[in-house]
């Protein structure tokens, strides 16, 4: 079975503390928001890969592969799906453009 991926626009906070973070990271989480943009308890978690130019830095936005590590997790990650990006602590948001080729 090959990985299920999903394209996705990511803005990172410019006053975020991390990073710069190199592309097929698995330590990312994605917590879908809500209509409210109020985080959601379930999290995501995805290999996060960029293009070799790119780098997943703060103030940095990406357009970004997630390699979702549970099958299951692509119904939460519907094209046009807004998230949180989680690294110990809000990183930034993103928005879901829809299913990627692996």
């Amino acid at each position: 079975m090959s990985p299920i991926a999903v394209s996705a626009s990511l803005s990172f906070d410019p006053d975020a503390t991390f990073g710069p973070l190199p592309s097929g990271l698995g330590s990312l989480l994605y917590f879908p928001l809500d209509s409210k943009g109020q985080r959601t308890e379930v999290a995501v978690g995805a290999l996060t890969f960029v293009d070799e130019e790119t780098s997943l830095a703060p103030g940095s936005s990406v357009k970004a592969e997630l390699r979702l590590l549970e099958d299951g997790d692509a119904a939460r990650l519907l094209p046009g799906a807004r998230v949180a990006v989680w690294l110990g602590q809000v990183i930034g948001e993103g928005t879901i453009l829809g299913q990627a080729e692996v």
